[in-house]
């Protein structure tokens, strides 16, 4: 077997997701820069539906739904590392006591 063939099994082994569509489209937005309203050009909805082998019509999110999720994984991001410096910090106050 192929490597590519290999890949072909891993891919299409998944079942399909509608939620794991739309965070692998909204990481490729981030990743390649491109503008929220991407996901509504003609060239790329073509491809996707294409590509797709699930047994219901593909659902590109709107630019709106694509914007929404990724304010969203920025807020969390943010967050995340709100909570990480607050750690921090704690564990820097025990140290400080500690000695």
């Amino acid at each position: 077997m192929t490597s590519f063939s290999v890949y072909l099994f891993t891919v299409f082994k998944e079942p399909w997701s509608q939620e794991k569509f739309e965070d692998l489209l909204t990481k490729w937005i981030i990743a390649s820069d491109q503008p929220f309203d991407e996901v509504e050009n003609p060239e790329l909805s073509e491809l996707l539906n294409y590509v797709n082998r699930s047994a219901s019509p593909l659902k590109i999110p709107s630019r709106f739904t694509v914007k929404r999720r990724i304010m969203k994984m920025g807020a969390e991001g943010i967050q995340y590392m709100k909570d990480l410096f607050a750690v921090n910090d704690i564990l820097t106050v025990y140290q400080h006591t500690d000695s």
